[in-house]
């Protein structure tokens, strides 16, 4: 038998149908990785957001009753813009069901990380309470704020086949510049680096799989994007540039039979702190899937928002029957 991979992607507020291909024959694998959670807008002249919490990572083997040519129920909300809510939980069926599974013999549940809400960190989704057969992983938590102007908290990076994602930078000072998001999942996860008070440093993103991007400095403003899996880098403290987190970076874990690829995402930087009234301090977009976004920065006279969270996403690996015109070349 050939196997085949596919992703299924699209979001909805309610359930959705998986039409199981025709020639789906026995299932391999199903994982499924949760939403991230939002960055926190920055309120001006008051406080920093904090950094969102990613998506934690769960694989499972157990076929259940899926067959070719059936249905199977699934559920995969949006991921939530800065300031935005906590997303729900992904999951998907095999037995038939039509509600959240409760049991690996049911399916295959990852949670979700939540959302910053105000200077407090959103949390990553945690391993243990997600449902499957096989070993799940957490998300990273994000990074906390300033109850006073400055710099926000990264967003954590999420689980996945590598390991844990690394949490989000913290951004724990007055006028403090922007924290590093979270790296994507590894065995020992790369946390983001915290920004840093009185003009300091800007954290840099956790490496992941992949490379952190620079946190920003007086004379580029910005923090740098994460490459292949590594989060973003803090907003600067500047005076005269913009202070935009970066935004996080995915790693290739999948690569689908149709060709598009995927894999865990990072964490956005935290936006930084710029006197300019109105220099954008923006919190760094998290990398589908499930990453969490980074925390927007204030000033006296303006804020930024948070960071939008990560997709999640479910992953299917199955050995297709082979055709009646098997074993011809076309």
């Amino acid at each position: 038998m050939a196997t085949k991979t596919l992703f299924l992607t699209s979001t909805s507020g309610s359930n959705q149908t998986w039409n199981i291909p025709g020639d789906f024959g026995s299932l391999v694998s199903i994982e499924v990785v949760g939403v991230g959670g939002a960055g926190a807008n920055g309120v001006v002249a008051t406080s920093a957001g904090a950094g969102g919490g990613a998506g934690a990572y769960q694989p499972s083997t157990t076929p259940g009753t899926l067959a070719g040519g059936g249905t199977a129920a699934f559920f995969l909300p949006a991921a939530p813009t800065g300031g935005g809510a906590s997303p729900s939980d992904v999951w998907i069926r095999i037995d038939g069901g039509s509600t959240a599974p409760a049991s690996s013999a049911e399916g295959v549940l990852a949670k979700s990380g939540t959302s910053g809400s105000g200077t407090t960190a959103g949390t990553g989704g945690s391993a243990a309470s997600c449902i499957g057969s096989g070993t799940a992983k957490s998300g990273g938590n994000g990074g906390a704020a300033n109850g006073s102007q400055g710099g926000g908290g990264g967003g954590g990076g999420s689980g996945g086949i590598n390991g844990a994602g690394g949490n989000g930078g913290s951004a724990n000072f007055v006028n403090s510049s922007g924290a590093g998001g979270g790296g994507n999942s590894k065995a020992t996860p790369d946390n983001g680096v915290d920004g840093t008070g009185g003009g300091g440093a800007a954290g840099a993103g956790g490496n992941g799989q992949g490379t952190g991007g620079a946190g920003g400095t007086a004379g580029t403003g910005n923090g740098q994007p994460g490459t292949g899996g590594g989060g973003g880098g803090g907003g600067s403290f500047n005076v005269n540039a913009t202070a935009n987190g970066g935004a996080g970076s995915a790693s290739v874990d999948w690569t689908s039979t149709a060709g598009p690829t995927a894999g865990s995402g990072a964490g956005g930087g935290g936006g930084g702190f710029s006197t300019g009234a109105s220099n954008a301090v923006a919190g760094g977009t998290a990398a589908s899937y499930g990453g969490g976004g980074g925390g927007g920065g204030s000033n006296a006279a303006f804020a930024g928002p948070g960071g939008t969270g990560g997709a999640g996403i479910i992953v299917i690996v199955y050995n297709a029957t082979l055709g009646r015109n098997a074993g011809y070349v076309f």
